[in-house]
């Protein structure tokens, strides 16, 4: 399954509602993306300028009833007069497929939830907790308890998954290990087993952690390994050089059956650095940037990555600036589990750009059992690219 968001009408913000598009894997999609065959999920309120579809969990089965279920992020729900507070939809599978008739919604609780929480802006969900049934972990930049002199650290809360669907409150939270506001803690996240044990850990990035109390923001990545109680703190820590914004996104990477950690800091260097690291030890591997010899302006900075096999089997990294030479740009270079080669522009791309191509970059694999080997899907805000 893929997903693709949207805000509808476009650029109308005060009449969006936002549309979900779900695409079955057995559509062979080769020269563009046939909407009228997919099925279009919609917010159950139909809310307003809710940000439904800002980001999507995936699919997992909460209930555990065999059907897999959507979890989706609404990170601009308002509630009473709490605006921007965020809330989870939840979109439970059948035997015939998704509705709007068969959803649920959670919330922060009345313990936490402020206005401008922006909470489910970043999304996981799996069986955390081992009873069967998965759980979600939603993230919230701006959210957290409001600290002395007023702001927030950002937090990830727990959302236990039952028989009856998730539960429409948090059980539990995670905040940063120092309380200062504007950490941005939450701001993306990652579950996947990196450390080999059978049992997934979580990564969480905030572009404004700090490394103690003292210490000037640079952004940081959490590492929380799986069995272990989470709220006691992370397992492993790395932070940013200062102003970095180091996490603003963070990806894991297959290169050559190695996994890696990548993690943007846009405000390293000229146009932002990405940093590579070994998942288990958190070890740096080493650095991407632009080369001097590519001109990208003085204003565009890396905003995504992803990883794409050639022909000949080489694994290629494609890092992409929504505002590389004021309208977006992608950049190429063979990747190994030790090095990268020096970046140059990808050749399939137009010569042209408008709308900030290369926002987001995601190799999607094998589609249809590899009737469709590899597509590179590269996002912007008008349009979506879909280049083999």
């Amino acid at each position: 399954m893929s997903a693709i968001h949207e805000s509808i009408p476009p650029y109308d913000f005060e009449k969006a509602t936002g549309v979900l598009y779900v695409f079955s894997v057995k559509v062979k999609v080769v020269s563009g993306v046939d909407l009228d065959r997919a099925q279009r999920l919609t917010h159950p309120d139909l809310s307003l300028n809710a940000g439904f579809g800002f980001t999507v969990a995936g699919v997992c089965d909460i209930n555990n009833d065999g059907f897999d279920d959507i979890v989706v992020s609404s990170h601009l729900a308002t509630y009473g007069t709490l605006f921007a507070a965020g809330e989870i939809v939840v979109f439970y599978g059948s035997e015939h497929g998704w509705s709007t008739k068969n959803t649920s919604i959670s919330r922060l609780s009345g313990t936490y939830i402020q206005r401008a929480d922006s909470m489910s802006q970043s999304l996981v969900c799996g069986d955390i907790d081992g009873d069967g049934f998965a759980d979600v972990l939603a993230g919230g930049q701006n959210a957290g308890p409001e600290l002395t002199g007023g702001g927030s650290p950002g937090m990830v809360a727990f959302f236990k998954g039952t028989a009856d669907g998730l539960e429409k409150n948090e059980s539990w939270v995670l905040l940063p290990e120092f309380e200062e506001k504007a950490q941005y803690f939450g701001s993306s996240m990652l579950l996947e087993d990196i450390n080999g044990d059978g049992v997934k850990d979580l990564i969480v990035s905030g572009w404004g952690i700090k490394g103690s109390a003292v210490a000037p923001s640079g952004g940081g990545v959490y590492i929380y390994h799986g069995g272990t109680d989470w709220q006691d703190g992370p397992s492993l820590t790395v932070f940013g050089p200062i102003t970095s914004q180091f996490g603003s996104v963070i990806k894991l990477v297959e290169v050559e059956d190695k996994t890696l950690l990548g993690v943007i800091a846009p405000k390293a260097g000229k146009n932002g650095t990405i940093y590579f690291y070994d998942p288990e030890t958190l070890t740096e591997l080493f650095t991407v940037t632009v080369p001097p010899s590519l001109d990208m302006g003085n204003n565009g900075s890396f905003t995504d990555f992803d990883t794409i096999n050639d022909k000949d089997g080489k694994t290629i990294l494609v890092a992409g600036g929504k505002h590389f030479k004021d309208h977006g740009r992608v950049l190429c270079a063979q990747i190994t589990p030790d090095n990268v080669e020096e970046l140059v522009e990808c050749p399939w791309q137009p010569e042209t750009t408008t709308g900030g191509f290369g926002s987001s970059i995601r190799n999607v694999g094998n589609i249809d059992g590899g009737i469709i080997h590899q597509h590179l899907i590269i996002g912007m805000p008008e349009y979506i690219h879909t280049l083999e």
